[in-house]
């Protein structure tokens, strides 16, 4: 019998120190100390016995890469339920190579021990990551190719109306209603096209991570007067009713009135474009419940009765440049960008998004987001000028407009002398400066200023007008750019720029700037 038991303990030492396997046993402590190993396991760490154990105390945990705190949390739930310990994590090889390791751990109480079975399975976990980056990679490439091709599709078709309706205009100049009717159609297209490009900005704007939040005191009552003014046309267009409940104790907060304006008319604009003539929209502002010190959460919620949004498609909803499969058949006009930038914006904002949708009665979503409210007075808002011409017996102003763009330089001159200014045009920022330079002092009231010319840019021309030396040298300037990030529009206030100003040329704003120089 005493010589079976040896023969037993003697195949059993074999076993442990031949095995290809890294086994060792090790105390339950906090370092996982080890009391014995195999050949293996110093050959899996790089480390010979006493190495091991001059370096580390022969303590394993010291080549632990992981939180040592959540495996002990791992540890301990075994030890106390007396179970087995199968569980990943890396290490450090001697040669500094990250390995990763599968632990499967036996908990002897007797003994307060465990006898461990350690495997080597970085090449598994590089081959799994890797077929994960292919698949992300093939993902990727798929999605740009349908973005592309429905950004395509949404460009052109505007681009075509534009086009279209600028050659039948031409061709119809002596029929005055014809022609007015071809000029309105390309109106619609070219502000289509304008939506559609600053959406994709907006993207592209959220991808980079340039969007900041800019908290400032705001009324949320103007601020929706002000939303529904704007998309009311578009529902009066399709003979739909447009209702508004306000349901606000504390209307001063302090909030980003852009990214909330951004995010309810995107909503409400989908909200038109998805329900039927004749159909039914409302929104919400609702004042929630008090969740901090003088902050409260604030719903902003747009229901409508229109087409509904199937189940299958509500998780990907609001996903970049997501159409749902039947896009190309019963829509024209989504792109999937709307409703991810309504995603991210309430994300900026730490809000959340709830969607409740039925195929053919209607969607509704409901936006949450904490706001703190303010007990200072607004002042009253300023109204919104008309756009027409200056009375004419008020002085004429002279206007230099800076612009290398030959077809917008026209432009400008054009909505400016119709509001009886002269204007003298600059083709690039050194002409500007020269002409400035050489007029009498004070002979220009306003500068309009493009940002992006050759020779000398708009910074760079502002910088040398403001360090003329004249007195008239704090002259108004104000960008005329296409650029539209904000770090263009902190560049032009840091350089002495009085506005900014966006293309397409808005007449309204153009006016606007007009009037206050009088």
């Amino acid at each position: 019998m005493r010589g079976n038991i040896w023969r037993i303990k003697m195949e059993f030492y074999n076993f442990f120190n031949k095995s290809e396997c890294a086994l060792l046993i090790c105390k339950n402590d906090r370092y996982s100390t080890v009391i014995e190993a195999n050949s293996a396991f110093y050959h899996l760490v790089g480390y010979s016995k006493n190495e091991f154990s001059s370096k580390f105390n022969n303590r394993f945990a010291s080549l632990l890469l992981d939180d040592l705190d959540e495996i002990l949390k791992k540890v301990k739930k075994a030890t106390d339920q007396s179970n087995v310990l199968d569980y990943e994590f890396r290490i450090r090889h001697k040669n500094g190579q990250t390995l990763w390791i599968h632990d499967i751990a036996t908990y002897i109480p007797q003994l307060d021990v465990f006898y461990c079975v350690i495997m080597d399975i970085t090449y598994k976990t590089v081959a799994l990551e890797q077929e994960k980056r292919l698949q992300f990679a093939e993902a990727t490439t798929k999605a740009n190719e349908t973005f592309l091709a429905h950004i395509s599709h949404d460009i052109r078709s505007p681009l075509n109306g534009i086009l279209g309706m600028a050659q039948l205009a031409k061709d119809v100049r002596n029929d005055q209603d014809k022609l007015e009717n071809y000029l309105d159609q390309l109106l619609i297209s070219g502000n289509h096209l304008k939506l559609l490009v600053d959406s994709l900005l907006r993207i592209f704007e959220i991808d980079a991570e340039l969007t900041k939040v800019n908290l400032a005191q705001m009324s949320l009552c103007s601020l929706f007067e002000e939303i529904i003014s704007i998309i009311k046309p578009l529902a009066e267009d399709k003979n739909q009713t447009l209702n508004f409940k306000s349901r606000v104790i504390n209307d001063c907060v302090i909030s980003d009135e852009f990214l909330i304006r951004e995010i309810v008319i995107n909503l409400l604009s989908n909200a038109i474009k998805y329900t039927n003539e004749d159909g039914k929209i409302s929104v919400e502002v609702n004042q929630l419940e008090n969740i901090g010190p003088s902050v409260y959460e604030y719903e902003f919620k747009i229901t409508d009765n229109g087409i509904g949004i199937p189940d299958a498609y509500l998780e990907n909803i609001l996903d970049p440049f997501y159409r749902s499969p039947d896009a190309d058949e019963n829509d024209n006009e989504g792109n999937g960008i709307g409703l991810n930038i309504v995603k991210s914006y309430t994300n900026y904002l730490k809000g959340t998004i709830d969607i409740e949708s039925e195929l053919g009665r209607g969607t509704s979503f409901s936006i949450k987001v904490p706001m703190k409210i303010s007990n200072l007075v607004l002042p009253p808002q300023e109204k919104t000028i008309a756009v027409k011409a200056p009375h004419l017996d008020k002085k004429v102003l002279n206007i230099l407009v800076a612009e290398d763009n030959e077809i917008n330089a026209e432009i400008m001159k054009t909505i400016l002398t119709e509001f009886c200014c002269e204007v003298t045009v600059a083709q690039n920022g050194r002409e500007a400066v020269d002409i400035f330079k050489e007029s009498s002092v004070h002979y220009f009231d306003c500068v309009f200023m493009d940002i992006n010319m050759p020779i000398l840019d708009g910074y760079d021309t502002t910088i040398l007008i403001r360090n003329s030396f004249r007195d008239d040298q704090n002259i108004p300037i104000y960008a005329l750019s296409a650029h539209v990030f904000p770090k263009e529009i902190t560049t032009a206030t840091q350089v002495g720029m009085n506005g900014y100003l966006t293309k397409p040329i808005d007449i309204a704003a153009i006016n606007k700037v007009i009037s206050e120089l009088y």
